[in-house]
């Protein structure tokens, strides 16, 4: 049984700056006790602070939507459809991924191959949807340029169904570790 801490909307610090406990109820519900409360904590029979919060299961939900995805892609029925989506969703995504990185960057190819340690025209090909030759050392390379991180792993077709939902530039672009940290501290700040 898997719990995940929630709480209630007028409460947006208590994870962060107070102790919480979580005990499961069912599947899919938590029951969480903070030991040190804000002051505007829900208070069982006046005497112990408690922040309820049942709520269903964010990975519930994200399952769902991960099998609704899958199962709209009836071509992936057939083991040929499949192979041939993931090759391309490789050899594709990560050309434009890379080209919308560097352009968001404001770097030319030429820029970037300096940094990457190759030429304009290497580079060019990277950004080739057709070219399909990436190499991890290479792609290493080009994740450190951006001061990004490169995730490789084997991951089933439900997880590819709800990547393919998102492949608008604003979903391709990895911000690099400062700009990342600095817009969690805007986001947190904005909580306070």
């Amino acid at each position: 049984m898997s719990t995940i801490p929630m709480m209630l909307s007028n409460v947006p610090n208590a994870i962060e700056a107070r102790s919480l406990q979580t005990f499961p109820v069912a599947p899919n519900f938590a029951f969480s006790v903070i030991s040190n409360p804000p002051e505007n904590t829900v208070h069982i029979g006046g005497t112990v602070p408690v922040v309820i919060a049942v709520a269903i299961d964010a990975l519930t939900a994200e399952r769902r939507t991960a099998v609704t995805l899958l199962k709209a892609r009836r071509s992936w029925a057939d083991r040929e459809s499949r192979q041939f989506y993931v090759e391309a969703a490789v050899e594709q995504g990560l050309a434009y991924q890379i080209r919308v990185n560097r352009e968001r960057r404001e770097m030319s190819q030429r820029e970037l191959g300096k940094i990457v340690g190759t030429r304009q025209s290497a580079i060019s090909r990277m950004e080739d949807p057709d070219y399909g030759s990436q190499s991890i050392p290479k792609l290493l390379k080009v994740a450190h340029a951006f001061d990004c991180a490169l995730l490789v792993k084997l991951v089933p077709f439900s997880m590819l169904a709800v990547e393919a939902e998102h492949l608008s530039e604003d979903d391709l672009y990895a911000a690099g570790y400062d700009e990342e940290v600095q817009e969690n501290e805007l986001w947190l700040a904005k909580l306070s």
